[in-house]
Parts: C-alpha cells; sequence; structure tokens
C-alpha cells in the first residue's frame, strides 16, 4: 500500500510534505525516512517513483 503524505504548507504553489502515514496503523514519520516496512506494523509500503515530493528541507 502508499503511504499517505501529509503537510501543513505550500511552497511555489506546490504542497510541502513534511511526514508520511502508515495506511495499515496510522503511525507517522518524517518525510526524509522511508522505509519498505512500517517500523511499527510491518505493512508493506509502495512508494510511488514519479511522485515529486517537495520537502522540507529544501
Amino acid at each position: 500500500m502508499e503511504p499517505v503524505l501529509n503537510g501543513d504548507g505550500y511552497a511555489d504553489g506546490k504542497p510541502v510534505y513534511d511526514f508520511w502515514e502508515c495506511p495499515g496503523c496510522g503511525e507517522q514519520f518524517e518525510i526524509d525516512d522511508k522505509y519498505n516496512f512500517c517500523p511499527k506494523c510491518g505493512q508493506a509500503l509502495e512508494w510511488e517513483e514519479n511522485h515529486e515530493l517537495n520537502l522540507t528541507s529544501d
């Protein structure tokens, strides 16, 4: 399943994602911390290759 991306602002008209949420357990993680499996529940995560992320650390 694909993680749910969340953020609270915009930069240059695009959303800025601060964290992602596991679709299995709802646990939240920093956007820079990408895993193949959720560290809390073990849910397999499928990161979309073509998804352009606007990271807050830019």
